[in-house]
C-alpha cells in the first residue's frame, strides 16, 4: 500500500495546499500533522479526520509558518479510526509576501495586516522570595514561566481595510498572528482589549490606528466552522476534477467568498 502527501506553497493567500493520494481499499479518512519553528506536532485544521474521495482528500494550511520549513505527515483511517499506514514526511517552505490576521475557525474572516510595532514580548513568572534571618541568600519558589503578554499595533489604510479588521476583531477573542520570523512567526493570542484611533483629525479620515492588549495563548482546539455548511467536499459537486479547482480560484478560501460572502449568505 501506497499513502502520499503533497505541500504546495500558496504564497498569495499565505498557505499551504496539501493533497494526500492512497491505494489503500480500506482508507475512509486522514489527519495531516505539521511540525512547525516551535517544533510542536499538531494536527492541521482542516485535515482532522477530513473523509477520502476514491483515495484523495484536497485542503490548504492556512497556519502555515511563513519563511520557516513545515514538515508534514498524514496517517490514513479506516472506517472505524484506526491508523492503517503513516506517510513519509514532506518539507516545503512557505515563502513571506504579507502578514495576516486570523480566526483560525472561522478561515474567510482573515485578512491581511500592517503591523506598526510590536515592540515587547514580557514572559513573567509566579514567585515567591523568602529572607531567612542570618542568611544571605533568600529562599524561592517559582511557578513555570507564562506565556507572553504584548501590545499589538496594527495600522489600516482605507475603508475596507478597517471594515475587514473590524469584522474579524468582532468574530472571535483568540486569533493567529501570522507573520515572518522578525515578526514573532506565528502567535495565537486573546485580543483582551482592542483601540481603534483615526489617524488624522478629521472626521472623515477613514484610516485607522489599532492597539490591541494581547496575551499569548496556545492554538486554539475550537473546530472549524464553513459558513453555511459550505466545505472542501462541496468542490465535488461544483467540478469534476481539483484541477479544475486550481483553474479557477487560487485558494478554497477564494472560491469560499465567491459562494457565500463574509456573515453567510
Amino acid at each position: 500500500m501506497t499513502t502520499t502527501i503533497t505541500a504546495t506553497p500558496q504564497t498569495t493567500a499565505g498557505q499551504v495546499l496539501l493533497e494526500v493520494s492512497t491505494d489503500n481499499a480500506a482508507a475512509a479518512a486522514v489527519t495531516v500533522y505539521r511540525s512547525g519553528a516551535d517544533g510542536e506536532l499538531q494536527s492541521v485544521r482542516t485535515m482532522r479526520d477530513l473523509p477520502l474521495n476514491d483515495g484523495q482528500a484536497v485542503a490548504a494550511d492556512f497556519e502555515a509558518w511563513l519563511e520557516e520549513d513545515n514538515v508534514y505527515l498524514c496517517r490514513v483511517l479506516d472506517a472505524g479510526g484506526g491508523v492503517l499506514e503513516v506517510s513519509d514526511q514532506v518539507t516545503v517552505r512557505l515563502p513571506y509576501r504579507r502578514t495576516w490576521l486570523r480566526d483560525v475557525s472561522h478561515p474567510s474572516m482573515s485578512t491581511p495586516v500592517q503591523i506598526v510595532s510590536l515592540p515587547e514580548l514580557n514572559r513573567d513568572i509566579s514567585a515567591g522570595v523568602h529572607y531567612v534571618v542570618g542568611r544571605p541568600d533568600p529562599v524561592t519558589i517559582a511557578d513555570v514561566r507564562r506565556r507572553a503578554t504584548f501590545t499589538l499595533t496594527l495600522i489600516t489604510f482605507d475603508r475596507q481595510e478597517t471594515d475587514d479588521l473590524r469584522k474579524l476583531l468582532g468574530s472571535a477573542p483568540h486569533l493567529l498572528l501570522q507573520g515572518a520570523p522578525d515578526e514573532g512567526g506565528n502567535l495565537y493570542f486573546l485580543a483582551q482589549s482592542v483601540k481603534e484611533a483615526r489617524v488624522g483629525r478629521t472626521a472623515w479620515e477613514a484610516a485607522r490606528r489599532w492597539e490591541l492588549a494581547c496575551t499569548q495563548v496556545a492554538a486554539p482546539v475550537t473546530p472549524l466552522i464553513t459558513e453555511g455548511g459550505v466545505g472542501y467536499g462541496d468542490w465535488l459537486g461544483v467540478y469534476e476534477e481539483y484541477s479544475d479547482v486550481l483553474a479557477a480560484y487560487d485558494s478554497y478560501l477564494m472560491w469560499l467568498r465567491d459562494v457565500l460572502p463574509v456573515g453567510g449568505p
